[in-house]
């Protein structure tokens, strides 16, 4: 069998020192909640487009990485 050549790419955007997947994803899934991200619009990461909340942000990407990644705890966080 061959190896799968996107595995490096996950090994990358897993890693604890990645800012980006874990904030991408937070906002993704808020702004399917609330129909507006964080960072609105959704795909829209750049400095010259904030966070609303910067602090909320950080706290949820930084939990949703402490959690392993656990998407069942991110939908738990932002619906309490």
């Amino acid at each position: 069998r061959y190896a799968d050549p996107r595995q490096p790419l996950m090994d990358w955007m897993r890693q604890e020192d990645n800012p980006y997947f874990a904030r991408a994803f937070v906002n993704r899934v808020w702004a399917g909640y609330f129909n507006v991200g964080i960072i609105d619009p959704p795909d829209d990461h750049n400095l010259a487009n904030p966070p609303s909340n910067p602090a909320l942000l950080a706290y949820l990407a930084r939990e949703f990485v402490q959690q392993g990644y656990d998407m069942k705890w991110l939908h738990r966080a932002i619906a309490n």
